[in-house]
């Protein structure tokens, strides 16, 4: 859904506890953006760890435990956004 998952996010999701997940594409300033909007809004976020790998579907078939990946790179707050910082460089 690229940027678009905030709108989804204000549309529909808004009153439910989810974890927001983009591609892992720091270089890509459409999904920094939303990603760093996401975390001034408080809301969960997945902030990848260091891979070269650029999404779920990629992350799988290299046969990543995706659940666990996600689980211990999800944050919120000013954990959130250490972790976009040193993401984004």
């Amino acid at each position: 859904m690229g940027s678009d998952l905030l709108r989804v996010h204000d549309n529909i999701l808004y009153s439910y506890d989810a974890t927001y997940i983009w591609d892992n594409e720091p270089r890509n300033k459409a999904v920094r953006d939303a990603l760093e909007e996401a975390i001034h809004r408080g809301l969960s976020v997945v902030v990848w760890p260091k891979l070269d790998i650029k999404d779920l579907n990629d992350m799988s078939q290299a046969g990543l435990n995706v659940l666990a990946l996600v689980q211990n790179n999800t944050f919120r707050g000013l954990q959130a956004e250490l972790e976009f910082t040193r993401w984004k460089r």
